[in-house]
């Protein structure tokens, strides 16, 4: 059926009101509006994909997939400039349900038909997951077509939008993430990473809050210095080494962390009488203070240590072990890591997590005999994956805090962990760890180094779909079991 041009007029407009709502973080008043243009023009592209985008943010993976079967139904002409999206999303859909290879093929047509940065971005993000670092660092680097990317970062690029600044910044940081996969050391990569604090469209709105990149210190002598927890709870404790750098460049330093971390930085890291410690406010972040601030990833820039050996310390642990700790003959074991509100984040933490029933399959025939046992590390929603195996678990202790959570790892023959905050902080403790590496696994570890610099005492044991861990966790347990420490058996 036709649809004449002045119903078509008022489906743009419910579109266009609908798209304002979801920019403003209203999605059920943006989700009535879509409806209301579908209910005019029931092929509206633009309407059934974003229905498709606020499915997938409420991982509705279901419901999206039908608005964009919907959608792909209707497209009458590739040259329609709103078909494109209905690929973008597709594809973002296959990622989010670790489906990789057909993503790779829908961001692979989508660049054919509409060769634009964000198409570009999209192959990048693609082809990083299906484990390709190169191919991606060049497509992330078509996507954003300048000479030198670091010297946009948290800068306007004339003509874009709100949302259109803050997606250019992600694209930004992404080719940070690229940059640093193949090289953890680049100080351009470094450089790159600091988009991540211009991600969000609310810091380009004109007349908005002060934004988290003015003001930033840039390790000149200051009186008073902010530092700022930010992203998760592994990367504020992989920056602690370098907090006690910054405090020789200022006459007094206020340290602000999430509660969780406070009594482990009070009682663990060594830091000079003027270092003060707070926690992470809510209200008024510490970029709106009015003193010289910086998040603690961007330490390594501020201390012009990207880049060269003195950033990392090899054979030496970031945080104060307690001597009268003994160590008993048990591995602590994490299998997931921290669920997040954010699709993508999301999406990297399934990737990340392999779950206790084929962490124990591996394990159990390679421990037959050695009287080890095994200690749950696990907090939140997949530590309910115990209850089906408690019978091989030892009880789950205390984990409440940071500082609780290292005293039970200090006392550890070793730990068996996936990429979560327990492998920084067994890492930076010193204790021996296996750290289970998916593909692609996070920019940190590298692409295929056995070890790291970060932590002398982990060894990195890669898989790709959790396939092949056998032969390197067969070597690590080896090793560990040949040590001259005889550990004492558990309570």
């Amino acid at each position: 059926m036709e649809i004449s041009p002045s119903l078509r007029q008022s489906a743009a407009q419910w579109h266009a009101l609908g798209r304002d709502c979801q920019l403003r973080g209203d999605g059920e008043a943006a989700e009535r509006a879509y409806r209301l243009a579908l209910e005019l023009d029931s092929g509206y592209l633009r309407s059934l994909n974003n229905l498709a985008v606020l499915a997938m943010g409420q991982f509705r993976s279901e419901e999206a997939e039908q608005w964009l079967q919907r959608g792909l139904a209707a497209v009458s002409s590739w040259a329609d400039p709103a078909a494109p999206l209905l690929l973008n999303t597709l594809c973002q859909l296959r990622l989010q349900q670790q489906r990789a290879p057909e993503a790779l093929r829908h961001a692979r047509q989508l660049v054919q038909l509409s060769p634009e940065p964000a198409s570009w971005s999209n192959l990048a993000v693609a082809l990083r997951w299906c484990g390709r670092p190169l191919p991606a660092f060049r497509a992330q680097r078509l996507a954003l077509a300048c000479d030198d990317p670091s010297a946009e970062v948290c800068q306007s690029h004339g003509g874009l939008d709100p949302q259109g600044q803050a997606t250019r910044q992600v694209m930004l940081r992404n080719l940070g993430t690229m940059v640093l996969a193949l090289n953890p050391w680049s100080e351009q990569g470094w450089r790159l990473m600091e988009a991540r604090l211009a991600c969000e469209p609310s810091h380009w709105q004109p007349g908005g809050p002060v934004p988290p990149w003015l003001g930033l210190w840039r390790g000149e002598r200051v009186s008073h210095l902010h530092l700022w927890d930010e992203q998760g709870f592994g990367d504020a404790i992989q920056c602690l080494r370098w907090v006690p750098l910054a405090a020789q460049r200022c006459d007094r330093l206020t340290l602000m962390l999430r509660p969780g971390l406070l009594p482990l930085v009070q009682r663990r890291l060594a830091l000079p009488a003027w270092v003060e410690l707070e926690p992470l406010p809510e209200e008024r972040p510490p970029w709106q203070k009015g003193q010289p601030h910086l998040p603690l990833m961007s330490l390594p820039l501020a201390l012009k240590l990207a880049g060269t050996p003195a950033m990392v310390l090899p054979g030496t642990t970031v945080l104060v072990r307690n001597p009268a700790a003994g160590r008993e003959r048990c591995l602590g074991l994490v299998w997931a890591a921290g669920r997040k509100p954010e699709v993508e984040a999301d999406r990297h933490a399934r990737t990340r997590s392999i779950g206790l029933q084929r962490l124990l399959a591996l394990l159990e025939p390679l421990l037959a005999g050695t009287g080890i046992k095994l200690l749950p590390l696990q907090v939140g929603p997949d530590a309910a994956e115990l209850e089906a195996y408690s019978a091989a678990l030892l009880p789950t202790p205390d984990l409440s805090d940071w500082e609780r959570t290292a005293a039970v790892l200090e006392r550890l023959l070793g730990v068996i962990t996936v990429d979560t905050a327990v492998a920084h902080l067994a890492g930076s403790l010193g204790v021996p760890t296996a750290l289970l590496l998916n593909t692609p696994c996070d920019w940190r570890w590298g692409i295929s180094n056995e070890h790291t610099p970060w932590y002398a005492s982990t060894t990195l044991l890669r898989a790709g779909a959790w396939a092949g861990l056998e032969e390197g966790m067969q070597a690590w347990l080896a090793e560990l079991l040949a040590a001259r420490h005889s550990p004492a058996p558990c309570d």
